[in-house]
């Protein structure tokens, strides 16, 4: 049986070299990764698209923007939601979870 721990069996994250091609995937995957790694630029006390954040970038959590082993990575946020958060109170889903992140994180509050 294999370890579980072993190198071999860690995540590993699609290379952004194999972000689609194409016009709109392409863009969309792209602007996806920049929000994520510039979360405060969009969204945050000086946010370009909402000032209603609490000025966190996503990878402050998510290591290397989700993608690290071990660093609270994101290949099993679908497998992971609903769940019970004691920070909220409730079973959250996945988006409940993300807006939980933006408000409660400075906030204490969902």
């Amino acid at each position: 049986m294999p370890e579980l721990f072993a190198p071999e069996n860690l995540y590993v994250a699609p290379d952004l070299s194999t972000i689609p091609n194409t016009e709109e995937e392409g863009k969309i995957i792209a602007y996806g990764h920049q929000l994520f790694i510039h979360t405060s630029k969009y969204f945050g006390p000086n946010g370009l698209v909402s000032k209603s954040h609490n000025g966190l970038n996503c990878q402050n959590c998510h290591l290397d923007a989700g993608t690290r082993p071990y660093g609270n990575n994101l290949a099993v946020v679908a497998t992971t939601y609903p769940m019970y958060l004691p920070r909220a109170g409730a079973v959250l889903n996945t988006p409940q979870k993300i807006n939980e992140c933006f408000c409660a994180a400075s906030t204490g509050k969902v």
